[in-house]
């Protein structure tokens, strides 16, 4: 019986896994996911600046649509803003 307790304790087991390359490629993904949705919010600012100062301009609602890509639902609450 003791000799099986001294195996015990001198048998060298390996390492067991890290869990680290999961963590990194999880935080990767996040980082990618957050990037992509910070650039198209971004976009959609930036067409929303531009419909604005298309509508202070005069340019008809219609045409703000056709040529920023924004709903007219989404240009007519701009109007109303300004």
């Amino acid at each position: 019986m003791q000799e099986q307790e001294n195996h015990m304790f001198t048998t060298k087991y390996p390492d067991p896994p890290t869990l680290k390359p999961i963590f990194d490629e999880i935080r990767e993904e996040a980082r990618a996911e957050g990037e992509a949705k910070g650039q198209a919010e971004g976009q959609v600012k930036v067409k929303k600046e531009v419909a604005l100062n298309m509508l202070r301009k005069g340019y008809a609602v219609e045409t703000v649509v056709e040529l920023t890509g924004l709903t007219k639902e989404e240009v007519t609450a701009l109007e109303s803003e300004w």
